[in-house]
């Protein structure tokens, strides 16, 4: 994925689920995430239940439901910090009303 964003729920099977950015790959097994890609290639994971794991150049980070971290070119992925999931999934159940 380039740019733009997308919301995943990964099963729990043997395959895992992978969205890969140009600066980062986010992989998810039986987990609800959203990944959001600037046009600078930053991205952006918050794991919206489950975790997931974001791997940037320098590192992989593991990534806790309500907790988001970012990669960027050249860096490793931030530290998780707490996230507020009901609006990366807010487009979502505004869809079902």
């Amino acid at each position: 994925m380039s740019r733009g964003g997308v919301w995943a729920k990964a099963g729990d099977g043997a395959r895992q689920l992978e969205i890969e950015s140009p600066a980062a790959v986010a992989v998810a097994r039986d987990a609800e995430i959203d990944v959001k890609v600037t046009e600078d290639g930053q991205s952006a994971l918050t794991v919206v239940q489950g975790t997931a794991e974001l791997g940037a150049p320098f590192g992989v980070c593991s990534v806790r439901g309500g907790t988001a971290s970012v990669g960027a070119r050249g860096t490793a992925c931030t530290a998780p910090q707490p996230a507020n999931v009901a609006a990366a999934v807010s487009w979502k159940q505004a869809g079902t009303k």
